[in-house]
């Protein structure tokens, strides 16, 4: 099981911030491989920047669950490898330029890999749930959380989120934070998705004329075998449009990477009438 701690020199930026004395400056995460480490052990809160890192990933977001809760994330991409961590950290940069680590997350040893010829790596986002009162406006973060950002529920219990209000999706389906996984043949809305195979399945039809779909209509998918493709249903190049929110691309289809058991969340985008994910 991962632990999470906030550090005291984390405490101590987020008093300054507020204070007016620091620009909210969360830069970076750090990875290492730390030996002998137990992953369930308590984190000590004065905790430093370790020596031996292995990755060094700028941060993607920082933004706001709500007013007492902030999230941190980094993206490492197919590109992004090979190494092994079991230790990961937040960095804040100063306004003198030194840098301090302001949440540390231990965990069990993971592989990162990058694709390499017809080899395919991994694709991973890494998230730090920062809960305190009035966090989000101590450190003046007002973006809201984007989807790809907490949809792992990293330290995020189901009882933190069970206030929620997922009415938008009461007349359509009865939501549950727990619905199973389907092994159905086609790609339906509100459905979590388990292919077993590398074929072309085709994603619900985008909005064209008014069509049924609301914003926020949802599917996912994951691969526990082979190497899945979603597509559109739609031809027109104006439609067929799938939006990765890790880095903005936007492409006809997602190939699922072979065995990649992360689950992939799309989520309907009505004003750009895209599959973001």
């Amino acid at each position: 099981m991962s632990q999470l701690q906030i550090t005291n020199a984390g405490l101590d930026y987020r008093n300054a911030v507020f204070a007016g004395d620091e620009v909210q400056n969360i830069t970076h995460f750090v990875f290492a491989n730390i030996n002998g480490q137990d992953e369930t052990a308590p984190i000590d809160s004065n905790t430093t920047i370790p020596a031996n890192i292995v990755h060094t990933e700028p941060v993607k977001a920082v933004s706001r669950i709500d007013g007492n809760a902030i999230v941190m994330s980094a993206v490492m991409g197919y590109d992004v490898g090979d190494f092994e961590y079991n230790w990961y950290g937040a960095i804040a940069t100063k306004a003198n330029n030194e840098q301090i680590l302001i949440a540390v997350v231990t965990t069990a040893l993971q592989s990162k890999t990058k694709t390499t010829g017809e080899v395919y790596g991994n694709y991973s986002s890494k998230s730090i749930v920062w809960r305190s009162q009035n966090i989000a406006a101590q450190l003046n973060i007002t973006l809201s959380a984007l989807p790809w950002q907490v949809q792992v529920g990293e330290f995020v219990s189901a009882a933190e989120f069970a206030a929620h209000d997922h009415s938008q999706y009461l007349n359509k389906t009865v939501f549950n934070a727990l619905l199973p996984f389907v092994t159905q043949p086609n790609i339906s809305l509100f459905n979590r998705h388990n292919i077993n195979d590398s074929n072309e399945y085709t994603a619900p039809l985008l909005g064209i004329d008014d069509a049924e779909l609301q914003n926020n209509d949802w599917f996912s998918v994951r691969a526990s075998n082979g190497q899945p493709v979603i597509k559109q249903a739609n031809t027109d190049a104006e439609t067929a449009k799938f939006k990765r929110l890790a880095d903005g691309a936007i492409d006809t289809q997602v190939i699922i990477v072979a065995d990649d058991k992360n689950e992939r969340v799309f989520v309907y985008n009505k004003i750009d009438n895209v599959w973001e994910f």
